[in-house]
């Protein structure tokens, strides 16, 4: 796997859903992403469904309004430091598109 990642250079996205199929498309103004990866080339984005249950005390998660362009960085209280330093390299990433 990491070497696909590294096919992406740290940007890979994976949208939940089909935008063909409208009961799981899911093109609300508000995503939710899982931030992965162990290193900077291997970054991916993972959207997860929205909800105090989906978040986790070891991860990183990005909450993005496309409508807006407002962006929020969550980290679990036990997430490594250099998860936390993926998450907002992902955010910059996010911010410059």
């Amino acid at each position: 796997m990491p070497c696909f990642l590294n096919l992406f250079k740290g940007r890979m996205i994976s949208h939940r859903g089909k935008r063909e199929n409208m009961s799981t498309n899911n093109q609300r103004a508000w995503r939710c992403y899982c931030v992965r990866g162990d290193h900077e080339n291997e970054i991916c984005l993972i959207e997860i469904s929205m909800g105090a249950d989906r978040l986790r005390s070891r991860a990183s998660i990005i909450l993005l309004n496309v409508a807006s362009g407002e962006l929020f960085v969550w980290h679990g209280c036990k997430a490594l430091p250099h998860c936390k330093e993926l998450a907002m390299k992902a955010a910059e990433r996010l911010k410059e598109k």
